[in-house]
């Protein structure tokens, strides 16, 4: 049994190592999460918060996987707090130690996810509502229809994200659908992604009104939703935005068209020479001659 006080000074010592040299880190850590040695939590949550104040997230996912270790949905609200900071980093590792939580037990876990979604920080609400898609229940409805009409775009999206995992009825559907109108592109994406992800057939005609949208991400998202369905119309949809002028959106169109059995034939390797140069030269905005 390893002596817990002793090996969490030894973990902090390999933290503070300059990066490059944490390779023989990870036995301990093992180690001290296998002792299940909760007098640890108060060393650890203080650990966490100076990494937080440092900026360190290296040494802030390490803390929570220890913490996740021991404390198990016990220690949720402390990472979903972590979670909350943003140290420029795309937070993998701690969202993937939080996300291990949310689903090893999603009834012990709601209760400090909805402590924290209507909190009046904008980033732990956030959060939150992340949180939310991975335990979220037909009851929270109302919660997701308020974030939904968020002035927050942000917000707008993660509400779009957990309206995918609830049980759908007409309501949840009826606030999916509102989003495709969103005035910002990612809320509209957002939307789609959920009726592609829903697999509703009436939803078609809807979805293909959007292979016009302005933003090619868009579009994009509304070739990968078609790829998801089946109908009269999603073929001609698809096909038509095999030309359309971004290179992204002819790309998802024809890994949907694969996906629905009707695969596209590759062009010529010259002209894909060509467009590939012409997607460059735009990208670089090089003078045509």
């Amino acid at each position: 049994m390893i002596d817990g006080r002793a090996g969490l000074e030894t973990v902090l010592r390999q933290i503070a190592r300059p990066t490059g040299e944490h390779s023989d880190i990870a036995p301990t850590v093992t180690a001290l999460v296998a002792s299940g040695d909760t007098s640890l939590v108060p060393a650890l949550n203080g650990a966490l918060e100076r990494f937080l104040e440092e900026e360190n997230s290296y040494g802030r996912d390490v803390i929570a996987e220890i913490l996740a270790g021991i404390e198990y949905e016990a220690a949720l609200p402390t990472l979903l707090r972590a979670a909350a900071r943003d140290l420029g980093d795309d937070q993998d590792s701690l969202r993937s130690h939080i996300t291990d939580l949310l689903d090893g037990d999603p009834a012990a876990c709601r209760p400090a996810v909805l402590a924290l979604a209507d909190d009046r920080s904008s980033a732990l609400r956030k959060t939150a509502l992340w949180a939310l898609g991975h335990v979220v229940e037909i009851e929270d409805l109302e919660r997701l229809a308020a974030a939904a009409a968020d002035v927050d775009p942000e917000i707008r999206c993660l509400s779009l994200a957990a309206l995918a995992e609830v049980s759908l009825d007409e309501r949840v559907l009826a606030l999916i659908v509102r989003a495709l109108d969103d005035a910002d592109p990612r809320v509209r994406s957002s939307a789609v992604r959920a009726l592609g992800y829903r697999r509703r057939v009436d939803v078609l005609p809807l979805l293909v009104e959007l292979v016009t949208d302005p933003v090619p991400d868009v579009r994009a998202q509304v070739a990968g939703a078609l790829g998801n369905l089946s109908g009269d119309v999603v073929e001609p949809a698809l096909r038509r935005l095999l030309d359309d002028p971004d290179l992204s959106v002819r790309g998802s169109a024809r890994r949907a068209l694969a996906a629905i059995g009707r695969p596209v034939r590759s062009r010529p390797s010259w002209r894909l020479f060509f467009e590939g140069v012409r997607t460059w030269r735009e990208f670089y905005r090089w003078p045509t001659v």
